[in-house]
């Protein structure tokens, strides 16, 4: 399900399989609330302008670190649906673990 928010195939799949639609709009929640923090991380961070960007990334955006590490990273050139379309399955599974509880 996840593979399928990051590939944007959401058309596609509900059409083969209709009846999971409740399903996939409590996954697609979860993704839009993990972009919608993000994106609101990203305006905290340039506001607070830390020193040491990747310290304070990482003992105040656990969940989120690694997003916030590559969008900075990039220099701020890569949007965040990119990022999360790179995550590795495993890592995106455990980030919408951490987020669904």
């Amino acid at each position: 399900m996840i593979e399928i928010l990051k590939n944007n195939e959401s058309d596609e799949f509900l059409g083969y399989f209709p009846h999971l639609k409740e399903v996939y709009q409590k996954k697609k929640l979860t993704y839009d609330k993990i972009i919608e923090d993000v994106e609101k991380s990203i305006k905290e961070i340039e506001k607070k302008n830390p020193e040491n960007l990747s310290k304070y990334i990482f003992q105040n955006y656990s969940n989120i670190g690694g997003i916030l590490k590559r969008y900075f990273d990039e220099e701020k050139k890569i949007s965040i649906q990119k990022i999360l379309k790179d995550f590795e399955g495993k890592k995106l599974n455990y980030l919408f673990e951490k987020y669904e509880k």
